[in-house]
């Protein structure tokens, strides 16, 4: 019975989990490898702006470190629980999903 458990539990959490795809992608710009740049040309004062926007992107992926870093402490649990059996191990195998589940949601929002 636990093993049918097991085997149900650890098909969801592959289905539920973003691909590697999906969370390597990112929204920054490019920047081309030659000729003239604006910042190169710009003369006058600078605003604040473009700062202000660097460190909300900062904020931005230091604040995604945290659901991913819980997704791979779940999923670590998920496996541990697998590898050991019994009750105990289907204790880690919820707790792990659990656990998964609450970073993909925080991952996603």
């Amino acid at each position: 019975m636990y093993a049918r458990l097991r085997l149900i539990l650890l098909v969801v959490i592959a289905l539920a989990s973003p691909s590697a795809g999906a969370a390597q992608q990112s929204n920054a710009q490019v920047a081309p490898a030659g000729g003239p740049r604006l910042d190169a040309v710009v003369t006058g004062f600078r605003t604040t702006e473009q700062r202000l926007d660097n460190v909300v992107s900062l904020q931005r992926r230091q604040s995604q470190s945290q659901p991913v870093a819980l997704m791979i402490v779940g999923g670590a649990a998920i496996v541990l629980g697998a590898l050991i059996g019994d009750d105990v191990g289907l204790l880690f195998m919820i707790g792990g999903a659990v656990a998964l589940l609450i970073g993909l949601y925080k991952y996603l929002q």
